[in-house]
């Protein structure tokens, strides 16, 4: 890794083909520079996100974390990839749907704004999987909040979550936002579906990782022999490194969920590629420590360091 003198220190870093953000990159990966974008947060019972061990050893792992309610803090982070020739937007963060839950979120417009984009700057939107918390950000008063952007989703997901059936046998926490927000995408004529791991854009890749939901991706950036990996929800907490076998409420297959991180984490460790999650803080490569893993932070993501492979 290679520290970066400050924000802004190296505009050349930054690709050509639209208005220079107002931020330096939080991360570049090759030509791809990354930019967290922070949509706030959410607090969430233990047992939501851990909900497949005891009680003792749950409250162990947790000592410290709780917040007066006994709740974790869970952060949402969407990124942004500028390219040669594209700007990318990965997840659309909680949106409206913030003042449904009572969440600190919802924020991507202004932290968007911050960075100096726009939404019409975004021509392409990528959502890893149909989650509230993920796709709440599509429609802003009543329009898609990116009118240029081609969505791209993963067609097995996409099938999942618009099939009458599968919505029926969900709690309406879950369905009604699929339900009100993924339709608009069709009616537009605006989604691209995609059925296998493909390119996006040059540098970015869809790669599917199936268990949390069955269409759930990963997004794989590579550039100028560099690599990172966006890991969206396959790990929620840094506890998913320590024990990939912990799993949460809404895993949809657990086996498939513990196999599909496994498979992602033992990647990054042997090649070296930094990862991002959506819900964790920072930016970090992947060490392996027997049958676990730990996440080695390398810099706080959205702090005033900016951070090259």
């Amino acid at each position: 890794m290679k520290k970066q003198s400050g924000p802004g220190s190296d505009p050349a870093s930054i690709p050509a083909g639209g208005p220079a953000p107002l931020v330096a990159p939080t991360f570049q990966v090759g030509e791809v520079a990354g930019f967290v974008i922070a949509d706030g947060n959410a607090q969430y019972p233990p047992d939501f996100l851990f909900a497949n061990i005891g009680d003792a050893e749950r409250a162990e792992s947790l000592a410290g974390r709780l917040d007066e309610q006994g709740e974790v803090t869970s952060h949402y982070q969407c990124i942004v990839l500028r390219t040669a020739g594209h700007t990318v937007l990965v997840d659309t963060g909680l949106g409206a749907l913030a003042e449904v839950m009572g969440a600190p979120a919802g924020h991507l417009r202004p932290a968007l704004a911050a960075a100096g984009f726009t939404p019409e700057d975004i021509d392409t939107v990528v959502l890893s999987h149909a989650h509230p918390d993920h796709i709440g950000g599509l429609v802003h008063d009543n329009r898609l909040a990116f009118p240029n952007a081609r969505h791209v989703m993963s067609a097995t997901e996409w099938a999942f979550w618009t099939d009458p059936d599968s919505l029926a046998r969900m709690h309406e926490m879950l369905s009604a936002p699929a339900r009100a927000l993924l339709p608009p995408l069709r009616d537009a004529d605006a989604v691209d579906l995609l059925d296998r791991e493909d390119q996006i854009v040059p540098g970015v890749r869809l790669v599917p990782a199936p268990g949390h939901t069955p269409g759930h991706c990963v997004v794989a950036l590579e550039s100028d022999g560099e690599r990172a990996t966006l890991l969206a929800d396959a790990v929620l907490d840094d506890l998913n490194f320590t024990h990939p076998d912990w799993v949460s409420y809404v895993d949809v297959d657990p086996e498939t969920t513990e196999h599909t991180r496994r498979r992602l984490l033992d990647e990054s460790a042997r090649d070296g590629g930094r990862v991002i999650a959506y819900h964790m803080t920072g930016i970090g490569h992947v060490e392996r420590r027997g049958r676990a893993y730990c996440f080695v932070r390398e810099v706080a993501a959205g702090g005033e360091e900016s951070w090259r492979s």
